[in-house]
């Protein structure tokens, strides 16, 4: 099998504007000191992230815990007044 797209190269070197394009490519290549200030950047907001994901899951982790508490502390109490009394125990019957 031939690759279809084989012969697209050569078909752009030899456009008259294949000159301008390479010309164009150089000139949108970071510098090395834009580069490593994005990197630096990019570094610095990826550890803020971890800093604030850190923070959620510990609030989040008191919070629902305080509730699973507070629930399984207080399921018993009731104050409707509609609500059937429990079964009490009558010593041994």
């Amino acid at each position: 099998m031939s690759d279809p797209h084989a012969g697209h190269g050569a078909a752009v070197a030899d456009h008259p504007d294949s000159a301008v394009h390479a010309t164009t490519a150089d000139a949108l290549r970071f510098e090395k000191v834009e580069l490593e200030e994005f990197q630096d950047a990019d570094r610095g907001a990826g550890q803020h992230i971890g800093i604030l994901l850190a923070f959620l899951f510990c609030v989040l982790l008191v919070l629902m815990s305080s509730a699973t508490l507070w629930t399984y502390f207080h399921q018993s109490n009731s104050d409707d007044p509609h609500a059937k009394p429990a079964a009490a125990d009558h010593g041994g019957h």
